[in-house]
């Protein structure tokens, strides 16, 4: 017993089921509770008292599902949960509190589906999202939001399909929203936004095909398109759009039809 109404109890049993437990209360109203298992279940739980009304919880449990989890609160109303396996089923789970309202959370699987999803916000509302895939399927998304109203998103395969998609907004409506397939159809499309109501098009093909596409609008209403063909058939053209109505068309052949206008 501590001072004033402290209690510490502890019951240990390592023989058979093999657990472990403590409780210990000390200053004010902290307790302090901890269950720890020997070799067998393998458990591991802690939940431990901060100050004020802080409460932190821990549960691990490695051998057979293995898997831990974790929740701490100390100042405030932050609260920090973390779920992590060991090997076996493979996920991870964090959720953390930042200052105000800001909350994370993570989930990470590698060994089988293997996906990995992360959820930040932080300052006001900005949220961040992350998915990612490791061997398999291979994805992998982000979400970031800038300050304001800006969002990132990004979507890449791994090895398989191949593909990889951006979309990001910061200044005002700017968005840009990118596009990539490599292995396979080979396929890149890119959209910006410039200054204003300005868009820019990419799309750009690996070996294969062979097609790259580009569409660019900055100042005013300026257009830029760009067609271009190589391997096989070889037709480039272009269309620009100069200051006021002025518009210039260009069609190139490469190697094989042989067509320039």
């Amino acid at each position: 017993a501590c001072a004033g109404a402290g209690v510490r109890a502890r019951v240990r049993a390592c023989a058979g089921a093999g657990v472990r437990a403590r409780v210990r209360a000390c200053a004010g109203a902290g307790v302090r509770a901890r269950v720890r298992a020997c070799a067998g279940a393998g458990v591991r739980a802690r939940v431990r008292a901060c100050a004020g009304a802080g409460v932190r919880a821990r549960v691990r449990a490695c051998a057979g599902a293995g898997v831990r989890a974790r929740v701490r609160a100390c100042a405030g109303a932050g609260v920090r949960a973390r779920v992590r396996a060991c090997a076996g089923a493979g996920v991870r789970a964090r959720v953390r509190a930042c200052a105000g309202a800001g909350v994370r959370a993570r989930v990470r699987a590698c060994a089988g589906a293997g996906v990995r999803a992360r959820v930040r916000a932080c300052a006001g509302a900005g949220v961040r999202a992350r998915v990612r895939a490791c061997a398999g399927a291979g994805v992998r998304a982000r979400v970031r939001a800038c300050a304001g109203a800006g969002v990132r998103a990004r979507v890449r395969a791994c090895a398989g399909a191949g593909v990889r998609a951006r979309v990001r907004a910061c200044a005002g409506a700017g968005v840009r929203a990118r596009v990539r397939a490599c292995a396979g159809a080979g396929v890149r499309a890119r959209v910006r936004a410039c200054a204003g109501a300005g868009v820019r098009a990419r799309v750009r093909a690996c070996a294969g095909a062979g097609v790259r596409a580009r569409v660019r609008a900055c100042a005013g209403a300026g257009v830029r398109a760009r067609v271009r063909a190589c391997a096989g058939a070889g037709v480039r053209a272009r269309v620009r759009a100069c200051a006021g109505a002025g518009v210039r068309a260009r069609v190139r052949a490469c190697a094989g039809a042989g067509v320039g206008t």
